[in-house]
């Protein structure tokens, strides 16, 4: 603009050194009409340019904690154990939502949003473009997440050892805290180049509860307190030049991982066949570093084709025993229309894990995708075949190679606006599954008790239809089935579930959402149980089911312009237990799970003036497990009110 108005300044100078020359002109008078208009104009567009546009928003508000102590579970008061605020804080506190929303100068503009509910608990979002030349986004968000506390009684009267807590009534909770920002720059005079820099920090703080074992693996079990104390850092600069038809990226990757907490030690007695002895240190992530190189090049062929390209070299460093991982990926991609309607992709992978520890696992992995989409011509029908090949090669393990054979079909179809569906299929082969293989200590369990859960044939059908007659409803639902097995282990699963929702608007002022969910699985495996030193028993076909119940309403209310309410429910029971089995009857008891998970939330929005409004929340939980420890089961009630102010 600056350039412009110099440009319109030159001229009406030029126009006023010849202005002797043309004294008797006509079209002078209207010359210099002409270029004072645009002088003018110009100048107003500069101002209304530089004009800045924000709204604010911010509702202050305070939770209060409605509930009797005694209502409380262990969960909630500070030990761990139940399920009820697993990621939550749930005490009185004070606390606010705000937005900051607008645009200044040129081509500036500024998205500020977050989110205070406790120290323990809140987000924020900012998102910050400077004239498309520079682009900036951060996220902030910090929570809790409460964990188990085990009493490690669930075989002691199977067994002449005494399981060991050695600290039976500490608290397990950790606070994950990350920061994430991602920066683009794009020079103005080359925007063909971009430039790209992320980090992103993790702090993890807690406590949480270590396990390890000894001697027998059923038996001798030492729990002890550990320190959560780890910090993640990761930074990734990067660039992209795309020079049609060519665009080309590179990018490097560090990542530092720190575990400052004190690590654990137990004192392993062992039988001879242990690898280590005496004072060990256990359940410790150790130190470590990672560099990654990574290019990737995208070319458009034809028209209608696309080659894509990627290659990374990466490296891992354990610092706690200088152990080194090498990694190197190549991937590949090729796309194109063959007819009308028809597409095909090609894709190829190959990856090289190199671990330089004596005897620990490498592999190798080879993958190749063809995948085929079509599109009937005159027809709302898409049909997608796919096939799969993997392949796994490794060192240093018993099975040595795995192969993975997947076949994906698929169809969607949409006649109407008011009726769509789809139906998906998948089907996965696997030979020689990942597993241990037979162990030959004195306790004798065999390849096949080992081999839990591996299954060799797999099927999984989902499909889904949705029904929208008129503007005010409309009806969904959608299936998914999945059976596995693996026959050699005489090992099986099968699991259904089903998902109804629908949409309602009566009137204008009303609208109401409800969902049920459903879910079945049984799945059979054999089990070990040591009964006695020296040998170990199995009982087959031991059936492990599961159950799933999930309800939900929610309801908008607008009676007239200045109030609205909210309400939602949910409603969740679940049910999951082991059959009893020959070899303890008792034990299945111990893992069943009986639960009644019920939420409820009201509230509504007042407005006082055309920027302010009254706005107040109720929100109840009760958790409850029938089948497990009773003092972990518990309820709270929650009371949010306060205010909010756009401006």
């Amino acid at each position: 603009m600056s350039k412009k108005i110099t440009i319109i300044s030159f001229l009406i100078l030029f126009v006023w050194m010849i202005n002797p020359l043309l004294a008797n002109s006509d079209n002078l008078v209207l010359f210099k009409n002409e270029l004072a208009k645009k002088f003018s104009l110009a100048e107003k567009e500069s101002k209304s340019q530089n004009k800045s546009e924000f709204s604010y928003y911010i509702a202050p508000r305070y939770r209060f904690l409605a509930s009797k102590k005694e209502d409380l579970p262990i969960l909630v008061s500070g030990l761990s154990g139940g399920r009820v605020a697993e990621y939550q804080t749930v005490e009185s506190s004070p606390g606010a939502d705000f937005y900051i929303k607008g645009s200044f100068g040129k081509r500036n503009y500024l998205d500020l949003s977050g989110s205070f509910i406790h120290s323990d608990e809140q987000k924020y979002y900012a998102n910050l473009d400077i004239g498309r030349v520079v682009r900036n986004t951060t996220y902030f968000n910090r929570f809790i997440h409460r964990l188990d506390h085990d009493p490690l009684t669930n075989v002691e009267d199977y067994h002449e050892f005494v399981f060991v807590d050695s600290n039976p009534t500490d608290e397990y909770i950790t606070r994950r805290t990350e920061i994430r920002n991602r920066t683009e720059l794009v020079i103005p005079d080359f925007p063909q180049v971009k430039f790209k820099a992320n980090v992103r920090y993790i702090i993890e703080k807690g406590h949480q509860q270590a396990r390890t074992l000894d001697q027998c693996f059923v038996c001798h079990i030492d729990a002890q307190t550990q320190e959560i104390d780890q910090r993640t850092m990761e930074f990734i600069l990067g660039t992209e030049v795309n020079v049609k038809p060519v665009t080309i990226s590179y990018s490097f990757m560090s990542r530092r991982f720190d575990d400052r907490a004190t690590p654990l030690t137990h004192v392993y007695t062992g039988l001879p066949w242990f690898a280590y002895l005496g004072e060990q240190e256990f359940a410790h992530i150790p130190d470590s570093d990672k560099t990654a190189h990574n290019v990737k090049a995208r070319v458009k062929v034809l028209n209608e084709a696309h080659l894509f390209g990627s290659y990374t070299v990466a490296s891992v460093k354990n610092k706690h025993n200088d152990g080194k991982l090498d990694l190197k990926n190549f991937l590949s991609r090729l796309s194109a229309n063959l007819i009308k309607g028809l597409r095909i992709a090609v894709n190829y992978q190959k990856e090289k894990y190199d671990n330089h520890i004596e005897n620990t696992i490498s592999r190798d992995t080879s993958i190749g995708v063809v995948d085929l989409f079509y599109h009937i011509p005159k027809q709302k029908i898409n049909l997608r075949g796919k096939f799969e090949w993997q392949k796994v090669k490794r060192s240093h393990f018993e099975i040595e190679e795995t192969k993975k054979y997947i076949t994906y079909l698929s169809a969607s179809f949409y006649p109407s606006s008011k009726f769509n569906g789809y139906i998906r299929y998948k089907r996965k082969d696997i030979n020689n599954p990942f597993a241990m293989l037979e162990d030959e200590s004195p306790l004798e369990p065999t390849q096949e008790l080992l081999m839990t859960n591996l299954y060799t044939d797999v099927n999984e059908v989902i499909c889904g239809l949705n029904l929208t007659p008129t503007s005010r409803f409309s009806l969904g639902g959608n299936l998914f089935w999945k059976s596995g097995k693996n026959e050699d282990i005489n090992s099986k699963e099968n699991t259904y579930n089903f998902i109804i929702n629908m949409w309602i608007a009566p009137t204008n002022k009303l609208n109401l959402t409800a969902s049920y969910g459903f879910l079945d699985s049984e799945i059979k495996n054999n089990l070990i149980y040591g009964t006695d030193y020296g040998y170990a028993m199995g009982d087959e076909d031991v059936p492990y089911n599961r159950k799933a119940n999930t309800f939900l309403i929610s309801l908008n209310f607008n009676p007239i312009e200045k109030l609205s309410f909210l309400v939602d429910f949910s409603i969740t029971k679940g049910k999951s237990n082991f059959d009893s089995s020959d070899i303890a009857p008792d034990i299945a008891e111990l893992t069943d799970l009986d639960i009644t998970h019920t939420r409820l939330s009201g509230g509504f929005s007042y407005s006082l003036t055309k920027n302010m409004a009254f706005i107040a929340k109720y929100k109840y939980e009760n958790y409850k497990d029938t089948a497990w420890v009773p003092e972990y089961n518990g309820k709270f009630h929650i009371i949010y009110f306060g205010f909010g102010w756009k401006f």
